[in-house]
């Protein structure tokens, strides 16, 4: 990771695993000392921070506290150069460099190094919608492809959640939330304690949010096609953000060190939103959202170190973790909310998991680590629930058999005889087993060769490699070049290769190629910037007809620049990502099928809808912004006193606007001579929709310039011996554009740009207090 890359200048949260005493002797080091201290955040291999093979944001324990943000998305959103987020049913959907797709799966997700991203749906979804992050010590984010360090799925990107230990909190404290709009509130407490044998740290956290109460959406799936633009239904819009069927959201975390080698951490989360910014339906259980998503996880882990000798090290986790999962989508008002009839998810999913590294240190100038990772993974029906009561979708419906709970007549009740269901009985198995090696060879005084292989084999899939190639070279005191080209992989879900194994059809992984060059300079004291040249070619897997498959190439580029200026008492950091695509191409079997609707890009677009044919329009990715600038300034007010205050700007929407144009296209490619009097009654009702939504859309101003500003102010003070903090966070104080925040688009197949959504997020603020005992 290069200096620049380093939230703010706070390098030393890179160390978290180190002993309390180690703590205090690198917390005296100049950040010249503090890059040269060795880790392992985007490597197996120590190296040096700013010989890191990878882009690398890192976020810190004091960026998340004086951070207005509702949870780990904003702080992704704020700090990340060019990464977003969008708003889906299913929870917010991350992107980083080009690459986001409506179920997170690009992406890993890690929690105190044990993967705890969902296999069998949503990918990336615990842990990032939490209101409360007083637990997080840091949270680093690779940016790009990550599959031979942590394992395939890591094309898009990894995010690393790191938790407090007694080495970086000791003491108690607890604190008090109220959030105005969102009407949330919540509290915690935590606890940190160390001697040289034993050390502990104890959080608990309680949020209950309630959600927007008049959200502002543009929904043209609701009544029917028309514009939801506020409460013109008489129900009035979901309550966004709001708690699933009332339930807060809570978590739970232990961690205890015994010695110095020896680790044993357990976490206990719930959480869960409303997302959608549909009108409430009325029901049997009252008026209520409708898509609502509740989830649980647990995970317990145990790991050591072994010193075998000066040179050599044995390092080893044990875990075990499991998600449970349902998601309520409401089909039939004359049912409660919580009705098996109204979850269209329904499953849990475990896994026991071990890894061992053995590193070996050659020489002072060559190192290496071998190691070995194997999982053991089962899905079932939600926890301590029978299997009649287990739904899962992957194109076919998945139940127990025709002793479900979903076979019947009621809405959403399936026909376990029919070609699109599978009976899976109480669930499936499945297992993966990798094999890994990094070595680290210095070739002179100035350049270094990384060198990098993994081997993974799916007991449902076919072995793939992913290998890793970096050379990192100091051109001079203050300047270093690094070239990384790497194949990552990205193995379908579980579902998905349960599905094709049943079905004896093809489960063909995604395939990422891409090459980096990064600069990082030291023009000056406390200037410090870096930027990033990437290419990337990703055949991209899909969801089509009924089944994921590879649809298409894409091939995109992008230029990441990052600076960070700090003097004594104010810090100031920006970034610039820009993404752009440069070809994309569906399989010619969907072109010439006419089905080939996709949310990556109408650039290669063919889809019949009875009277209008869409075709390929304009060369960019749909879902995402070219251009995104990002600024943060923090100013200390003496020893007290702080000002903190964030901008994201983002523009270049090109892709969506292309779909409008696509649709326009569309009809006044229509001989309306050549159709009967009855067609051309139904064409014109259906051009004349289509165009009001597109102008409404341009008259929203949709798709161009959008952006944020926030601020916040923080005091501390003492109090009979207690120190105590008090924080005032304003978010969207300015709303550029209203601040649209959109909805993932899997491509529009109707007679209008269907899946042209979004929310307007409002100005609202929140406050917290803080004190130790």
């Amino acid at each position: 990771m290069e200096i620049a890359s380093l939230s703010l200048f706070r390098a030393s949260a890179l160390l978290m695993e180190s002993s309390p005493a180690d703590l205090q002797e690198l917390y005296q080091l100049s950040l010249e000392e503090l890059v040269e201290v060795k880790t392992v955040t985007a490597s197996v291999v120590p190296i040096k921070l700013s010989d890191t093979p990878a882009a690398v944001t890192v976020i810190t324990r004091e960026d998340i506290a004086q951070t207005p943000a509702r949870n780990l998305v904003d702080l992704i959103n704020t700090y990340v150069p060019g990464a977003l987020s969008m708003a889906h049913p299913e929870g917010p959907k991350i992107g980083t460099r080009g690459v986001i797709t409506s179920n997170n799966l690009k992406h890993l997700l890690l929690v105190n190094g044990v993967n705890v991203t969902e296999k069998s749906k949503n990918g990336v979804i615990s842990e990032i919608d939490h209101w409360n992050l007083e637990d997080i010590e840091k949270v680093e984010v690779i940016r790009g492809p990550g599959a031979v360090t942590f394992g395939p799925g890591a094309i898009g990107g990894v995010i690393k959640i790191t938790t407090k230990t007694d080495a970086t909190f000791q003491g108690t404290r607890a604190g008090l939330n109220a959030v105005s709009d969102y009407r949330g509130r919540g509290v915690f407490l935590e606890h940190g304690r160390s001697t040289k044998d034993l050390g502990l740290y104890a959080f608990a956290s309680f949020q209950r949010t309630d959600g927007l109460e008049d959200g502002r959406f543009y929904n043209d799936d609701t009544l029917g096609g028309s514009p939801y633009d506020g409460d013109n239904s008489g129900t009035g819009p979901s309550q966004y953000l709001a708690d699933p069927l009332g339930k807060p959201q809570f978590k739970l975390h232990s961690d205890f060190r015994f010695g110095k080698n020896l680790r044993w951490w357990t976490r206990y989360s719930q959480s869960g939103q409303v997302y959608y910014g549909e009108e409430r339906q009325r029901t049997k259980s009252g008026l209520s959202s409708t898509d609502q998503l509740e989830q649980q996880n647990i995970i317990t882990s145990l790991s050591h170190e072994w010193k075998l000798s000066n040179t050599s090290t044995l390092e080893s986790t044990f875990s075990f973790d499991s998600h449970n999962k349902k998601v309520y989508n409401i089909r039939d008002v004359d049912y409660r909310v919580d009705d098996i009839l109204n979850q269209k998810i329904s499953f849990s999913e475990s896994e026991l998991f071990l890894r061992v590294n053995y590193r070996k240190n050659v020489t002072s100038d060559f190192v290496y680590v071998v190691g070995g990772e194997v999982s053991y993974d089962w899905v079932r029906a939600p926890w301590f629930q029978s299997e009649k009561n287990f739904f899962l979708k992957e194109g076919v419906s998945m139940i127990s058999g025709s002793n479900s709970n979903y076979v019947g007549d009621g809405a959403g009740a399936v026909d376990p005889n029919d070609n699109n269901t599978i009976s899976i009985g109480e669930g499936w198995e499945t297992s993966l087993s990798s094999l890994y090696f990094e070595s680290n060879l210095k070739l002179s005084s100035s350049t270094q060769l990384l060198k990098s292989l993994r081997l993974d084999k799916h007991s449902l899939a076919d072995a793939e490699l992913s290998p890793r190639l970096a050379l990192v070279h100091d051109i001079n005191q203050g300047n270093k070049l690094k070239l990384v080209a790497q194949r990552s992989v990205r193995l379908l879900r579980n579902s998905a290769l349960f599905v094709a194994d049943r079905l004896k059809e093809e489960a063909s992984p995604e395939i990422l190629k891409s090459a980096e060059l990064t600069w990082a300079s030291n023009p000056m004291p406390h200037l410090h910037l870096s930027t990033h040249l990437f290419f990337q070619e990703l055949d991209v897997v899909a969801f089509s007809g009924l089944k994921s498959r590879t649809v298409g190439e894409v091939r995109s580029y992008g230029l990441e620049w990052e600076g960070t200026l700090k003097k004594d008492k104010w810090t100031l950091s920006a970034s610039h990502g820009l993404t752009k695509q440069r070809e994309f191409e569906v399989n010619a079997d969907l072109k010439s099928a006419g089905s080939s609707r996709q949310g990556i890009s109408v650039a290669d677009y063919n889809y019949v809808r009875i009277y209008i044919t869409l075709l390929s329009e304009g060369n960019d990715l749909n879902n995402w912004h070219n251009q995104s600038t990002k600024l943060a300034f923090t100013y200390r007010l003496g020893s007290h006193w702080s000002l903190h205050t964030n901008a994201v700007l983002r523009w270049g929407m090109q892709g969506a606007k292309d779909e409008l144009r696509m649709f326009e296209r569309a009809y006044d490619a229509v001989d309306v001579t050549a159709l009967s009097a009855a067609d051309q009654i139904t064409f014109n009702q259906e051009r004349t929709a289509a165009l009001e939504a597109i102008e409404t859309l341009r008259e929203k101003n949709a798709f161009s310039l959008d952006g944020r500003v926030n601020l916040s102010i923080m005091r501390s003070f003492e109090m009979k011996a207690k120190e105590m903090g008090l924080s005032l966070n304003l978010h969207n104080l300015l709303r550029i554009n209203k601040n649209k925040h959109y909805y993932y688009s899997t491509g529009s197949s109707g007679s209008f740009p269907n899946r042209a959504n979004f929310i307007e997020e409002p100005f609202f603020m929140d406050l917290k207090f803080t004190t130790t005992f």
